[in-house]
């Protein structure tokens, strides 16, 4: 989620210096039509709000990359997890009942959970 944040707020200041550029761009050609000179230092600055506009998007880009493949690790835990539960809870109603059937899906559920878990590191 942290990772997200960090992304949408990459892609907010991507935004911003394009829309900076974009005003400089419409100063410049607002004077080149009136005939007037545009100023080095205008130039200069438009060039690096696209230099920098250009590593704002490379670094949002690869934050985003990463937080969707946090995503997906986080899915395949939770997914784990869920079996865990699953195989905690049935293997509670065996002790209770005292059938050995619920134990063994109980332990059914805790080897998938373990599979998902096991799922979950090896794919990062």
């Amino acid at each position: 989620m942290l990772l997200q944040i960090r992304s949408s707020d990459q892609w907010a200041f991507y935004q911003a210096k394009g829309i900076k550029a974009n005003l400089l761009e419409m100063r410049i050609d607002m004077f080149t039509a009136l005939g007037k000179t545009v100023s080095n230092k205008d130039q200069d600055n438009l060039a690096r709000y696209r230099r920098e506009q250009k590593e704002i998007f490379a670094e949002a880009d690869s934050l985003q990359h990463e937080s969707q493949l946090q995503l997906v690790k986080h899915r395949r835990y939770s997914y784990g997890v869920t079996m865990f539960q699953v195989g905690i809870a049935i293997s509670a109603i065996s002790v209770l009942t005292k059938k050995k059937a619920f134990w063994q899906g109980a332990m059914v559920f805790g080897l998938i959970g373990l599979v998902l878990l096991v799922y979950g590191l090896a794919a990062f």
